[in-house]
């Protein structure tokens, strides 16, 4: 016991060992610039390399808009004056065609690889329509896209006209397509017939009933008592009945008569179409 004792107390000890944490790794940096917040972020911006310039005047109904991206833009949506959003596409242009007289706003945006886009980093280019050289006739708008079965309404409008004082307007359509419900003759206070304070005579030729209304519209005790400038004449409604794309127009039989009881025959482009597309 003794020596048991003795070898106790002179070789026995304790080995404590203290283990000291091992410093956390910092966190890591994500370095994705597709998503918002990150600090490597980069919006998708999109800019317009070709087409009319801001606030250019555009002799034809038919423009075409060229855009690229900058790195992280992956497809483009598009859309014209107060129009929805068009689908997104990887395409860099877009041609826009039977656009009405008048000022369009053209905008263009971008998004990138993970859906991330920017309405406020859109592009635009304000541009006029002046495709239409008067005196003319023409329906507004120039085309739309209806459902068969549904209703739509025209305008038939006078372009640019000088001293006028009467309008024959046979207008025409193909009734397998269209049928022409009901019209109104823009005659009250303010319309364009009546600018200049005269009143409005009218006479419907409605004979041909297979696609035809003739329109006779006169101003009388106006003051001077023809009319100058660009209005609309006559308000249509049409209900589609067929399946097909459709034209409707002024027919070269149109004439106009100026306050000393002389006639012109507007010549074929200046009687415009409008294209009905059917779906």
């Amino acid at each position: 016991m003794k020596k048991l004792a003795c070898f106790l107390s002179c070789t026995c000890f304790v080995l404590i060992m203290i283990a000291c944490p091992e410093p956390l790794p910092d966190e890591p940096e994500f370095d994705n610039r597709l998503i918002p917040g990150d600090s490597s972020f980069v919006p998708p911006t999109v800019e317009i390399v070709s087409g009319p310039a801001e606030n250019a005047s555009v002799n034809s109904h038919t423009v075409t808009f060229q855009f690229r991206g900058n790195e992280v833009a992956e497809d483009f949506a598009y859309r014209l004056d107060d129009a929805n959003w068009s689908s997104w596409t990887t395409q860099t242009s877009i041609t826009l065609s039977y656009l009405n007289e008048g000022w369009h706003l053209f905008e263009v945006k971008a998004r990138n690889l993970a859906g991330v886009e920017h309405d406020s980093l859109s592009v635009g280019r304000d541009f006029e329509i002046d495709d239409i050289r008067g005196p003319a006739l023409w329906l507004y708008p120039r085309r739309q896209v209806v459902g068969s079965g549904s209703t739509f309404t025209l305008t038939l409008m006078a372009e640019e006209l000088t001293d006028v004082m009467g309008i024959y307007a046979p207008v025409t359509f193909n009734s397998d397509y269209v049928r022409l419900e009901e019209y109104t003759i823009m005659s009250s206070s303010g319309d364009f017939l009546r600018k200049n304070g005269g009143s409005v005579l009218a006479l419907v030729d409605t004979l041909d009933i297979n696609g035809s209304f003739g329109f006779n519209l006169a101003v009388v005790e106006g003051d001077p008592p023809g009319v100058d400038g660009t209005g609309g004449l006559v308000r249509l409604t049409f209900r589609a009945v067929g399946t097909q794309n459709t034209s409707i127009q002024a027919s070269d039989d149109s004439r106009f008569m100026n306050s000393a009881f002389n006639s012109t025959f507007p010549s074929g482009d200046q009687l415009v179409p409008a294209l009905v597309e059917v779906r």
